[in-house]
């Protein structure tokens, strides 16, 4: 709850207080009728708008949920080197995230894809920045094998250099 204090003190004890008890607002006495509103106004405004990002995020967590529970998402470092696995990547390869965090992806590579399939993998997201999308043939931790279509983008910084690397993935074995 944002708290205004309009007063007539103005020792600084009074001024240090406010701020260490995180009060919105000091107004001193006599009080301007114009500040009053704009800061009544501002403090509406950022409840507003508290409100509003509540929302969204409540939003954004059941949008997640349903993506978790039909997308394989990962996330590398520049180097291919795994910085996130979701619960469903984690639940199809048979790794445990632990397992993945900080490995590189080739972790889940089926040993018999053709090596062209990659060399054209990172010529497109490394070197030509591009989103690749192709049907890449994994294996699980207990070595079984499952086929994913693949869409891998690389993100870039504000100088267009890669940062990382993010791979949506949609099981395809049964088909």
């Amino acid at each position: 709850i944002p708290i205004l204090i309009i007063s007539a003190y103005t020792d600084t004890e009074y001024l240090l207080k406010s701020i260490h008890y995180r009060i919105y607002e000091y107004i001193l006495k006599p009080f301007q009728r114009e500040k009053f509103e704009k800061t009544i106004t501002n403090i509406i405004k950022e409840i507003e708008n508290k409100k509003n990002q509540e929302i969204k995020v409540k939003l954004w967590k059941q949008y997640q949920k349903i993506v978790d529970k039909s997308i394989l998402i990962s996330k590398t470092d520049p180097k291919g080197i795994i910085t996130y696995a979701n619960g469903a990547f984690c639940k199809i390869s048979g790794y445990h995230q632990d397992e993945l965090i900080g490995v590189n992806h080739n972790i889940i590579r089926a040993k018999d894809t053709p090596k062209e399939t990659f060399r054209l993998l990172w010529d497109t997201i490394k070197n030509k920045k591009k989103t690749w999308q192709g049907i890449i043939k994994n294996r699980t931790k207990d070595n079984g094998l499952y086929y994913v279509k693949s869409t891998i983008k690389p993100i870039l910084n504000e100088r267009g250099e890669v940062e990382e690397y993010i791979s949506l993935r949609s099981l395809i074995t049964d088909i």
